[in-house]
C-alpha cells in the first residue's frame, strides 16, 4: 500500500500550487476541496441535507452549490460550521481512502486543508506543511480570489496557527517567493520521499 503524505497550509499560502508541482512528479494528488465539489454536486444527498438546514438561498440558480454564500454562513458560526463538518467531512474521508488504497505509487499527497484540525495528521505517514505569512498569503487572497479583509479574517480565525502546523511538520515548503525557487523545495521533498518509501517497501 502506498505510504499516505499529508499536505496542508493556511488559506492563501499556495497548497494548490505545490499539489500541481508534485502532480508533475507522477505522484497521485487527493485533494480535498475537490472531493467536497463532488460531493454537493446538485442532486446529492448532501447538497440537499445543506439546503434543507441552510434554506435554498445557499443554492445558486443552476441548482449548484453557492459556495460564497455558504462559507459565509459558517464561518460567522461555529455551530454551522460544525454541522456542516459533520455532514461532509466522513464521505469526503472516505472518498480519500479509498484513492489512497488505489496508489501503486510508493506514496500519494493528500491535500486537506483542515489536516491538524481535523487531527487528520495523526493517519499520515508524513506530514507537509506548505508556509508563508499572512501579509502575504492576504494580499494573494484579495488579488486571485476578491476576498475582502473581513472575509479574510473570518477564515485565518476557524484554521489552525501558523505555528500549530509547523509543530507537525515534517517537511516546510516555503512559498513566500517566486515559483522558482519553490520548485527545488518540491523535487528535494518527492525524492525524499520516494527514497525513504521505495526502500519500506523492499
Amino acid at each position: 500500500m502506498a505510504a499516505r503524505v499529508g499536505l496542508t497550509g493556511g488559506i492563501g499560502s499556495g497548497k494548490s500550487t505545490v499539489s500541481a508541482l508534485f502532480c508533475e512528479t507522477g505522484i497521485m494528488v487527493i485533494d480535498a476541496d475537490k472531493i467536497a465539489r463532488e460531493v454537493t454536486l446538485p442532486g446529492t444527498p448532501w447538497l440537499n441535507k445543506i439546503a434543507h438546514h441552510f434554506g435554498h438561498g445557499v443554492l445558486l440558480q443552476n441548482g449548484e452549490l453557492n459556495r460564497k454564500k455558504l462559507s459565509e454562513i459558517v464561518f460567522s458560526s461555529a455551530d454551522q460550521r460544525k454541522w456542516l463538518e459533520q455532514l461532509l467531512h466522513p464521505e469526503i474521508r472516505s472518498r480519500m481512502d479509498t484513492r489512497a488504497a488505489s496508489c501503486a505509487d510508493s506514496y500519494c499527497i493528500l491535500e486537506i486543508p483542515l489536516l491538524i484540525e481535523s487531527a487528520r495528521h495523526l493517519d499520515m505517514d508524513k506530514t507537509i506543511v506548505v508556509h508563508c505569512n499572512s501579509e502575504i498569503r492576504r494580499s494573494r487572497l484579495i488579488a486571485s480570489r476578491g476576498m475582502n479583509a473581513e472575509s479574510i479574517d473570518a477564515v485565518m480565525r476557524n484554521q489552525a496557527s501558523e505555528q500549530e502546523r509547523l509543530d507537525v511538520a515534517d517537511y516546510v515548503v516555503d512559498n513566500s517567493g517566486t515559483l522558482d525557487q519553490l520548485k527545488p523545495q518540491v523535487t528535494r521533498i518527492h525524492q525524499e520521499l520516494t527514497r525513504i518509501f521505495s526502500n519500506k517497501e523492499n
